[in-house]
C-alpha cells in the first residue's frame, strides 16, 4: 500500500497555462538567439565588450 501524496503543479495558485507558454517560449527564443550569435561569431562591440573588464581612470 501507497502513501504517497499526489504530485500537483507548483503554479496552481500563480500561473495560468497560458502564462507557462508565455515564460517557454521566451525562453526558447533566447536559448535560440544565443546560439544562433555563437554560430555566427557574432560579438559586442568593443565599447560594450570593455565595460567592467577595464579598471576606471581615477583622474575622470
Amino acid at each position: 500500500m501507497s502513501l504517497k501524496k499526489p504530485i500537483t503543479p507548483t503554479y496552481v495558485n500563480t500561473a495560468n497555462d497560458e502564462d507557462i507558454w508565455d515564460i517557454g517560449a521566451i525562453a526558447a527564443f533566447y536559448a535560440l538567439s544565443n546560439r544562433m550569435a555563437h554560430l555566427s561569431n557574432m560579438r559586442p562591440n568593443d565599447e560594450f565588450y570593455l565595460v567592467g573588464r577595464l579598471p576606471k581612470n581615477k583622474n575622470q
